[in-house]
């Protein structure tokens, strides 16, 4: 980012130089903005694509809807810690919380989480997979444990050489069994659901 200033400053400085013709001043214009690019886009690959490899961390927050009609649409946080390198732009373990939006039940996903843009070089989408287990708290004093699985593409809004912000569209999947569900109650189904939020990697 430090180029990305000097830049800026040479830039400025030439193109209010009052020797300079108008054709000068216009090149001296290209030719910044080309440096600018040039440093943005090193400053992507070192985030996003780092040769050598880095650890990193991150957060996210969101909201889930239930596609299956079981009251189950949550707000949602979570937190991940590990590593990537070139092509793996994140590979590492998180955990998430999510809160119903209707009632009082709540979950606690522990899972394993990959990223990647499938390429050595910047862009601006990525597929990001998570996969691992739930454990479920529906309110009724009562806990239950079972798999859990997201993916979804994902959109980096701003990047630089130690943070990317993104947004992330996806499908969340959580495991219940029939026998779950309290007395008296329906069944329980396994929660289909869609997801979006916005997230931020150091």
């Amino acid at each position: 980012m430090k180029l990305v200033r000097l830049s800026a400053l040479l830039l400025a400085a030439v193109s209010l130089a009052p020797s300079a013709s108008g054709k000068d001043r216009a090149e001296a214009a290209t030719q910044g903005a080309d440096t600018i690019a040039q440093a943005q886009e090193q400053a992507a690959y070192i985030i996003d694509n780092h040769p050598r490899g880095r650890f990193r961390w991150g957060a996210d927050v969101g909201a889930t809807i239930d596609m299956t009609g079981q009251d189950a649409s949550s707000y949602d946080i979570s937190i991940s810690l590990g590593y990537s390198r070139k092509w793996i732009n994140f590979i590492g373990f998180g955990a998430k919380a999510s809160f119903a939006a209707g009632n009082s039940s709540r979950a606690f996903p522990l899972f394993l989480n990959f990223r990647t843009n499938f390429r050595n070089t910047p862009s601006v989408m990525f597929w990001d997979v998570r996969g691992g287990i739930s454990l479920a708290y529906p309110g009724d004093n009562r806990s239950h444990t079972g798999a859990y699985g997201a993916t979804g593409i994902g959109f980096y809004l701003a990047r630089s050489s130690t943070f990317s912000s993104h947004i992330l569209i996806g499908y969340t999947y959580r495991q219940q069994k029939p026998e779950w569900a309290p007395k008296d109650f329906a069944p329980t189904k396994d929660l289909h659901m869609a997801t979006l939020k916005i997230g931020v990697m150091f």
